[in-house]
């Protein structure tokens, strides 16, 4: 999926700060399936953050966005996916 991969690259890069939002919005609203996102899952924990660091609308997407991950895939696939921000989210949640 060489789309997440440039979205991703955006967020990182200098136009970041002016278009945050609507990158962060790209990233949990693609139209991927599931078992396609699967090797994208940990890069996305990133942008889950940001959403739910953000305000109101980004804020439920970013909560829809992972209630579906916990809905849909195995526990300990995603709990090792999670790991690197498990801290983080935990304190943001």
């Amino acid at each position: 999926q060489p789309t997440i991969d440039a979205i991703l690259m955006i967020l990182q890069g200098p136009a970041r700060r002016t278009h945050r939002k609507q990158i962060v919005e790209l990233c949990l609203t693609l139209p991927v399936r599931l078992q396609n996102l699967l090797p994208y899952l940990s890069k996305l924990m990133k942008p889950i953050l940001i959403a739910l660091k953000g305000q109101d609308e980004l804020v439920n997407m970013g909560l829809r966005t992972l209630e579906f991950w916990v809905d849909s895939l195995n526990p300990e696939f995603l709990e090792q996916e999670m790991a690197s921000i498990e801290v983080e989210l935990m304190e943001t949640l």
